[in-house]
């Protein structure tokens, strides 16, 4: 049996790095500066040029731009996530050329009647997520966090893709129907770090794992 490295985990790997070499030098942009002899930095305005454009920055605006992790764990979460919906493409994809027709899901993917687009615009991670778990015969006891982890980040995940600063009512009541609970309070800002990042991105990891792993077992037993 030849295992089969899905795609997937060469682009994770790339965007952790890219977040660790971030981090890393958002950390010393901000020591050095830190470190300067100046004085009344309020007044200061640092100037980059680049071709035709410039961009400026009052002095005491840049080190808590430096030292907020948000922007960029934005990016993660919504590329991990992204990365998660291509996987089912693939998973499905592999499935259906193993000539497996054990499984309905893969059946139906194979004659058309189901896509990995359609699937992951079904309902939500809650949904299409339990489906696509239960026809490998794994279930949410399976998956880092849960059903209700998995949920938490989907909808930091919508709200972060729409443009949304803060949380709203809707949110809450996803969470709590599959069981978990946001870590802000309705109105708080939505403010991402490199901790909740790193769960966050564990959880949806977890899933590809799991379903990645119980899509090629049960096409080679």
């Amino acid at each position: 049996m030849t295992w089969h490295r899905y795609s997937i985990w060469d682009d994770w790997k790339e965007w952790t790095q890219f977040l660790a070499l971030v981090d890393y030098s958002l950390e010393s942009s901000a020591s050095v500066w830190k470190s300067l002899p100046v004085k009344d930095r309020d007044q200061v305005t640092l100037i980059r040029t680049n071709g035709g454009s410039k961009f400026t920055c009052p002095g005491d605006r840049f080190l808590p731009t430096l030292e907020s992790r948000h922007t960029v764990c934005t990016l993660l979460i919504l590329s991990s996530y992204a990365l998660i919906e291509g996987h089912v493409e693939e998973v499905l994809s592999h499935a259906a050329d193993s000539s497996l027709a054990s499984v309905a899901l893969v059946n139906d993917f194979r004659n058309g009647i189901v896509t990995a687009k359609g699937l992951c615009s079904s309902g939500g991670i809650e949904k299409w997520g339990t489906t696509l778990l239960s026809a490998f015969a794994r279930d949410w006891t399976n998956v880092h966090g849960g059903k209700a982890g998995a949920v938490e980040v989907a909808t930091v995940r919508n709200a972060l893709a729409h443009g949304r600063k803060c949380v709203t009512t809707s949110m809450v009541n996803r969470v709590s129907a599959a069981g978990g609970a946001l870590p802000w309070s309705v109105g708080d800002p939505i403010t991402l770090d490199m901790a909740l990042t790193s769960l966050y991105r564990n959880r949806l990891r977890s899933f590809a794992r799991v379903v990645g792993t119980a899509a090629h077992v049960t096409a080679y037993p």
